[in-house]
């Protein structure tokens, strides 16, 4: 599960282009599709110009109850003052925990407890569903490696990758607070997903463990460290 990565000046080396209009992203995708490689296209919710211009509101955002909208603006609030050039995974994962601990400590200071009840609901589906990927991902490297060690036929390796993904999908199937996983039944896109998920999503829990242990639960010195440390 390796990804492909594309030069930006700044931003350094990412594993994804971003495009404004969709026929434009399915024309590039299946320009790789027809590589060989595997290519989700994805829709986003927000994005940062890392400070250089002001961060759009999008009208995704505004439908949001107030958990998930606070935790949308904290996290891209996160990468104005903290990014890494090159280095997406360490970006998103430390906006990601950034975001969620930040929207916590908000809704706590307003009082709202209908939407604290809300948002902890929201982040009780989203770390189940990164228990699950994170399982899944294990499990398909090991997978993969037994495929290249026996050098099966291709088409015979299509088959096999077929039910593997079949029975993920069926587990996954009984546990409707995961979520849409309908992409594991398209052979064409499966790959592209796991690594989105390995890239922006496994290392979250580091820098909650780095909140508790280091910085004593003090969200705010964790994220001037950061700053210090790191700051654009």
């Amino acid at each position: 599960l390796q990804r492909l990565e594309w030069y930006y000046p700044i931003l350094g080396s990412l594993g994804y282009k971003g495009f404004f209009y969709l026929s434009e992203a399915e024309r590039e995708a299946n320009i790789w599709r027809e590589r060989g490689y595997s290519v989700a296209i994805r829709p986003v919710n927000a994005w940062s110009t890392l400070g250089f211009l002001p961060d759009p509101v999008t009208t995704y955002m505004l439908d949001q109850k107030p958990g998930v909208l606070y935790e949308i603006l904290f996290h891209e609030i996160t990468h104005q003052h903290v990014y890494v050039s090159g280095d997406d995974a360490f970006n998103e994962n430390l906006a990601q925990h950034v975001g969620q601990e930040a929207a916590k400590r908000y809704l706590l200071f307003l009082g709202d407890t209908i939407a604290i009840k809300a948002y902890q609901t929201h982040l009780n589906r989203q770390n189940l569903r990164q228990v699950f990927m994170g399982f899944m991902v294990q499990k398909t490297k090991g997978f993969y490696a037994f495929l290249m060690g026996g050098r099966p036929h291709r088409i015979e390796t299509e088959m096999l990758r077929k039910k593997w993904f079949d029975f993920w999908y069926a587990q996954a199937s009984a546990y409707p607070e995961l979520g849409d996983m309908q992409w594991l039944k398209e052979a064409d896109k499966v790959n592209a997903h796991l690594v989105v998920y390995q890239q922006y999503r496994q290392d979250a829990a580091r820098f909650k463990a780095d909140l508790n242990q280091t910085h004593k639960d003090d969200l705010r010195r964790q994220i001037q460290f950061f700053i210090e440390t790191y700051g654009r």
